[in-house]
């Protein structure tokens, strides 16, 4: 009778470690938070160097283009930014387009790219290593002037 009972103990143990060791726990599936989407100011802000020009659909090193100098944005607030223009000719060092324009508005533009916008007008668009600013020369030709970081 005793032996009975040892094996009908050691059944049950062996039943209950191979039932708990067969069973695994399912992880609890919790619902990450999204990324974080990165402020439309710090996408754009810092420092560029003018590349290309285009006009009239061709474009131009800017070399080529007798052009040198770049932009410089300054993060205002999140959908804020100010922008620094210093482009000048390269064989002269003549002032090309140099100055300020303050208070451009941000805009999400889609692709991780920024518009930057005046008033009512789109000026330009932005990425993380990439800027183009539409410009009208004295001429009235319109101009894209492209950089990078």
């Amino acid at each position: 009778m005793y032996s009975q009972i040892l094996r009908r103990a050691s059944l049950a143990a062996l039943l209950l470690v191979g039932s708990l060791s067969a069973c695994k726990q399912q992880a609890t599936e919790v619902n990450p938070a999204p990324a974080p989407v990165s402020e439309l100011s710090s996408r754009v802000s810092g420092q560029y160097t003018l590349k290309q020009v285009t006009a009239n659909g061709q474009v131009y090193s800017a070399d080529d283009a007798d052009l040198k100098g770049g932009a410089k944005i300054s993060r205002v607030s999140a959908t804020s930014v100010n922008l620094d223009l210093d482009i000048n000719t390269l064989s002269t060092n003549e002032a090309v387009m140099n100055g300020s324009v303050s208070g451009l508005t941000l805009t999400d533009a889609g692709n991780d790219e920024v518009n930057l916008v005046k008033g009512s007008d789109t000026i330009g668009k932005g990425s993380s290593n990439k800027l183009t600013l539409n410009v009208k020369g004295g001429d009235g030709v319109a101009y894209g002037l492209i950089m990078t970081k």
